[in-house]
């Protein structure tokens, strides 16, 4: 099994032309009655250096739901259903009593990458410009890696490292913190059938059996080469 991970990061060097210029001082004999003794030309003026641009700085997470902020809608937990969950649910708005979803996760709710508005890299306190979430729920190895080396799109969203890319000419990322894994191990599957083995008092074994399982069929699957290649 290959694994990856890819840190992003762009140097500018911002060069300075020196000019240094020379004076002739004519004849040894006496300067000319309207000059004064021990003056000198003036040097032309240097040319002007245009000032490179200056990108904003940004930190960017990819990956899948454990990183794109799936639950951030949740305070806590409660099985009383009526009204807001016991203040529970972030969506929920008074007002009219009913459940707005995008008021957390924007509109990555419409196609189901749920990236929240307190997801890891939105939360943290990173000293960079901006701080960016184009992790996706649901999302495997295979929507991570650039399209020119077998990626596939993903919720009608291309490959994760291609709009890694698209950023990249945009800001001085910093930092790429990577997520990725568990639904190519079926993460969901394996969690569904706990809580019914639960129930049969067998869900160590079994849990366990799903996981490594999940590791070997990863392990036997030919993922094309996920190194960068520019």
């Amino acid at each position: 099994m290959r694994t990856w991970l890819r840190a992003v990061s762009g140097v500018v060097a911002a060069g300075a032309m020196v000019v240094v210029g020379a004076t002739a001082c004519g004849s040894s004999s006496a300067p000319p009655a309207n000059q004064a003794v021990g003056a000198v030309s003036t040097p032309a003026a240097s040319p002007t250096v245009a000032a490179l641009p200056t990108r904003k700085t940004a930190v960017v997470t990819i990956g899948d739901s454990y990183i794109s902020g799936e639950g951030g809608r949740w305070n806590g937990n409660t099985d009383h259903l009526p009204g807001d969950r016991l203040g529970t649910d972030r969506a929920y708005d008074p007002k009219d009593g009913k459940y707005h979803p995008e008021k957390v996760y924007g509109a990555s709710y419409k196609n189901g990458c749920n990236r929240s508005d307190v997801s890891e890299v939105v939360s943290s306190n990173i000293p960079v410009d901006a701080h960016i979430n184009i992790a996706c729920s649901g999302a495997e190895t295979a929507n991570i890696m650039r399209s020119k080396n077998g990626g596939e799109d993903f919720k009608g969203e291309p490959p994760q490292d291609d709009q890694l890319s698209a950023l990249a000419h945009a800001y001085d990322i910093k930092a790429v913190v990577l997520s990725i894994g568990g639904n190519d191990l079926g993460f969901a599957s394996i969690i569904s059938d706990q809580r019914r083995e639960r129930h049969r008092g067998r869900e160590g074994d079994h849990v366990r059996g799903r996981v490594r399982q999940g590791l070997v069929q990863v392990e036997l699957s030919e993922l094309p080469d996920c190194h960068p290649h520019g």
